[in-house]
């Protein structure tokens, strides 16, 4: 098996055109520099520009390397003697632990502090208690530079990082991108699959698309897809809850990119259209986990009723509601104003919840709304209407335990983005 250097080593060797960017925040105390987050990335040339941001107790600084002195960096990283360390010129020597194990990451997939469009390798590290800034609300004020009101404020914007609060103080990470290829996106219409291929380095002979479904206990994987366009067309045969679609380098059959689809989860570069057949067959399936009726949105029960269920769904995982359909499948209509449902959402949670999607079908001659809602990014979330919690149990929504809470709010703090000040 490679070493996780071997494997870095492998993909940085792949592409054509690439630098290494090393951005890093330190903080001077007591005459010694601290860390406060440092990020190696491998970069295209001409992406990136040197900067430095000097505000006397903390320094902002970017700087571009070549591959040689970007694998110098990391080669003292990766020391299978546990001597592992890095050094930043003028700023000194860091002393570091392993804190993730080297990991592949699809492109468009966000995983605690990383998003990127493109695929890519990561592993984290911290540095010793010793070298670790310490967080705070230093502010960071200078005629000529940016200003943050807080070392966190700047760390987020500096660094690009999809989270709206940091608490990784003294964290290094290693984020190696692969622009060779990637799925920039997958369409899905009911069992047909659409799949549009990025191609920027690699020609269509040397892919091979790989692709398995699930719904229920019936499970399809496909044979081996040779692309020889850009658009990429398979039909699974049935409607899945599970989708795995995988990009595959022939050359070396190491895996490029993916693409995952679940009931359970949302990612961008997925969409997802419903066309009449998928509707009557959602509206004959029976609630369940991930699917609720609503008969339709007048009253003001009505309301506060669909409201739980997009607060359950946000909080426990992605859901369906689709609105003008009675409890019993029978397809009643709805005269509902989108705009109307989308300023009640906005409205009546806290947070509001993003990228719910909301669009009208016309079926069997009747009006159906289908709301798309995601698990949320940043729970846990609240209905405004009557202040609870809810989270999604079978076919119900409930009222979340304080334990549950608790739960919710753990999780958040291991993915480095807790819920903003109201908690």
């Amino acid at each position: 098996m490679a070493s996780e250097k071997e494997s870095i080593l492998h993909i940085v060797e792949k592409q054509r055109e690439c630098e290494f960017s090393l951005r890093f925040v330190v903080q001077n105390d007591k005459d010694q520099w601290k860390n406060c987050f440092t990020l190696l990335k491998l970069v295209k040339k001409g992406a990136r520009r040197e900067i430095e941001y000097n505000y006397g107790k903390h320094v902002v600084t970017e700087k571009l390397l070549s591959i040689k002195d970007g694998i110098e960096f990391l080669d003292p990283l990766f020391r299978e003697n546990g001597n592992n360390q890095f050094a930043i010129p003028n700023f000194g020597e860091f002393k570091v632990t392993k804190n993730e194990k080297l990991k592949f990451l699809p492109s468009k997939q966000k995983y605690g502090l990383l998003f990127d469009n493109w695929p890519m390798l990561f592993c984290s590290f911290n540095v010793t208690e010793d070298k670790k800034a310490l967080s705070g609300d230093a502010e960071l004020l200078k005629e000529g530079l940016p200003y943050y009101p807080d070392v966190s404020d700047a760390i987020i914007n500096f660094f690009e990082l999809p989270v709206n609060f940091f608490n990784s103080y003294g964290s290094v990470y290693v984020v190696i991108n692969d622009y060779r290829a990637r799925i920039e996106s997958l369409k899905l219409i009911f069992s047909k699959v659409q799949t549009k291929l990025d191609l920027p380095e690699v020609e269509h002979k040397n892919l091979v698309v790989k692709a398995f479904a699930q719904s229920g206990s019936k499970i399809v994987t496909l044979e081996d897809i040779y692309p020889k366009t850009d658009a990429v067309e398979f039909d699974i045969g049935f409607n899945p809850e599970k989708l795995h679609v995988a990009l595959l380098s022939r050359e070396d059959n190491s895996k490029i990119d993916g693409k995952e689809y679940g009931t359970w989860r949302s990612e961008e570069g997925i969409i997802i259209e419903r066309p009449e057949e998928e509707i009557i067959f959602l509206a004959r399936a029976g609630e369940s986990q991930n699917l609720e009726y609503k008969g339709d949105i007048v009253s003001e029960e009505n309301k506060n009723d669909f409201i739980e269920s997009v607060v359950a769904f946000s909080n426990t995982s992605n859901g369906i509601i689709l609105i003008g359909v009675a409890d019993d499948g029978q397809i009643l209509g709805s005269g509902k104003n989108l705009d109307d449902l989308r300023r009640m959402i906005h409205d009546s949670c806290d947070p509001p919840p993003q990228n719910v999607k909301i669009e009208e079908k016309i079926v069997s001659g009747s009006r159906v709304i289908v709301v798309d809602v995601p698990k949320g990014d940043d729970p846990p979330y609240q209905s405004k209407r009557d202040k609870n919690w809810y989270i999604r149990h079978n076919a119900n929504d409930m009222r979340m335990e304080r334990s549950e809470l608790i739960r919710l709010l753990e999780e958040r703090s291991k993915t480095n983005a807790f819920p903003s000040s109201r908690w």
